[in-house]
């Protein structure tokens, strides 16, 4: 009944989380909502990246450290984003990603993401490669025709993955 719609309508709690990717070689990020008590995802407010050429700083550098410049560079992209998952109703507990292979390499990867922690609030953590494929195979399912069988094929600034499921439903990653 309409009645009991509007009950649980006005019982459902909306949040704003904002979802972050910095690679090797961009730097992502997408802002949604979702329904606090079922983790549903409503709508999608906002989605964007821009380049962020890590991986070739890194290899610039000897490949053992990012570049002051480098840094400053994402701090600014993530500074930016991190604005904009604020207009958009986003606290700073529920904006969250994940960091991938340059971050893995670099010796100062770590020092950098905890900077990002202490200075913008953004909670990224450094995945595994395993992971990572792990990550994009369930993405390339998510938009797979109910079904059909999925290899993803991930091909980044830094590492390369090639996931597909087993038979026994295990996600096995190549690369």
């Amino acid at each position: 009944s309409n009645k009991a719609l509007r009950s649980q309508n006005r019982q459902r709690k909306i949040v704003v989380r904002a979802g972050f990717d910095v690679g090797s070689g961009a730097t992502k990020m997408e802002v949604a909502s979702f329904d606090a008590l079922t983790q549903e995802p409503q709508k999608v407010l906002f989605s964007e990246q821009e380049e962020a050429l890590f991986s070739h700083d890194l290899a610039s550098n000897g490949g053992e450290k990012l570049s002051t410049a480098m840094q400053e560079e994402g701090m600014r992209i993530l500074s930016k984003f991190r604005k904009i998952a604020s207009g958009h109703g986003c606290s700073a507990d529920d904006m969250r990603g994940i960091a991938t292979a340059v971050f893995r390499k670099a010796k100062n990867g770590g020092e950098f993401l905890q900077r990002i922690r202490d200075e913008l609030g953004i909670m990224l953590r450094c995945i595994d490669q395993k992971l990572e494929g792990k990550i994009g195979y369930m993405t390339g399912r998510a938009y797979a025709k109910a079904g059909s069988n999925v290899i993803v094929w991930d091909s980044g600034g830094g590492s390369f993955q090639i996931t597909g499921e087993l038979k026994s439903g295990e996600v096995e990653m190549f690369g």
